[in-house]
Order: C-alpha cells, then sequence, then structure tokens
C-alpha cells in the first residue's frame, strides 16, 4: 500500500489535474501543510514551459548562452530536465553555418522565438464554427496546448487532423483552406 512506502516513493496526485507526480520533486514532505500547493505550482509551471518549448518545436530560434555566444537555426529537440538542446540549421553570430548544433542546457541563458506559428486555435476554433455553421461551444480552442477539439472527438493542432468520418474529412479541407490562407499571408 501507499502508507508503505518510503515518502520519496509516493506518487500524489495534484488536485485538478488528474496527474500523479512525485512528492520528492520540489523535497517537501507530502504531510507538509503546503506541500501539495508548492508541488502543484512547480509542476504546473515545469508543463507550461515544456509546453512553450514544444510549441518552438520545427521553428527557428536563436539561443543564446551565458559564455556570449549564439546560434540560430531550428530546433529539433530538447530534453527535459537538463533542457539540452537540438539545434538543425544553424548559423552561429559570425556567421558560420553548421548542419547541427547540441547545446548543453546548462549553458543556455535565452530562446527566442524568431517565428510564430502558422496555427492559433482560438482563430481556428472561431473558422470551423462559421465555416460548418456549429455552436461556439463545438469547438473548443486549447491555446496551451495548441489545439482544437471539434464535437468531443476530432483533434486538430498545426500538424494537422487527427479523426475519422465525414466531418473529419470536412474539418481537415477547412484546416488545409486555414493554413494555405495564413501561408499567403505570411509570404510563405
Amino acid at each position: 500500500p501507499l502508507s508503505q512506502m518510503p515518502p520519496q516513493y509516493r506518487r500524489r496526485v495534484i488536485a485538478g489535474t488528474g496527474h500523479p507526480t512525485l512528492s520528492i520533486i520540489a523535497n517537501i514532505p507530502p504531510s507538509s501543510k503546503h506541500g501539495a500547493a508548492r508541488i502543484m505550482s512547480l509542476t504546473t509551471a515545469t508543463r507550461k514551459l515544456l509546453d512553450e518549448l514544444s510549441s518552438l518545436l520545427g521553428r527557428r530560434v536563436l539561443v543564446r548562452l551565458s559564455n556570449g555566444k549564439s546560434y540560430e537555426g531550428v530546433l529539433a529537440g530538447f530534453d527535459h530536465p537538463s533542457l539540452n538542446i537540438a539545434l538543425i540549421e544553424v548559423a552561429d553570430e559570425k556567421g558560420e553555418r553548421y548542419p547541427k548544433v547540441i547545446v548543453k542546457g546548462t549553458m543556455v541563458s535565452e530562446i527566442v522565438a524568431k517565428e510564430l506559428p502558422l496555427f492559433d486555435p482560438r482563430e481556428f476554433a472561431d473558422y470551423v464554427v462559421k465555416k460548418l455553421n456549429l455552436h461556439p461551444g463545438d469547438a473548443k480552442a486549447y491555446t496551451d496546448a495548441g489545439i482544437v477539439v471539434v464535437l468531443g472527438n476530432i483533434r486538430v493542432s498545426e500538424q494537422g487532423v487527427e479523426g475519422s468520418g465525414p466531418l473529419a474529412n470536412k474539418v481537415h479541407s477547412l484546416w488545409q483552406e486555414y493554413m494555405s490562407e495564413k501561408q499567403k499571408a505570411r509570404g510563405a
């Protein structure tokens, strides 16, 4: 049982999220009066940071290092919790080009987005509601995750549409139209 496990291995469910976490994350005893709130805020902040970094995958970023160097390239990946970063199609501050650069997380002082995403979940939710004559609540935008859920079972992101059936096909056609308009507006 949970009560017999050492405290550092106990899993706790964060209030309101249903996500388990380890109490050792913040070295706060599970019985601590403020332990759950502190763990929740750490986990929420970490999740938001990782969501923001994930939204930059495949996009041009400028990475400034603590030693003054900087690299601009496409964010190919990162790991958690060390935040090591992989860039491709890279140029340094002197203009030298590299096919790939891996940066140790402890060296990163700043990551700057050089381009915005094409897909705006709120805008696309409104677009779907208008084009398909749906009720506003039928297309829910989850901006933190960068997705729209249509009628509870069709998931739409910048990468495409997940779902099947005639409605999913219509939403996919709208997604293609929307993305094409956004690319033309950006001049891509």
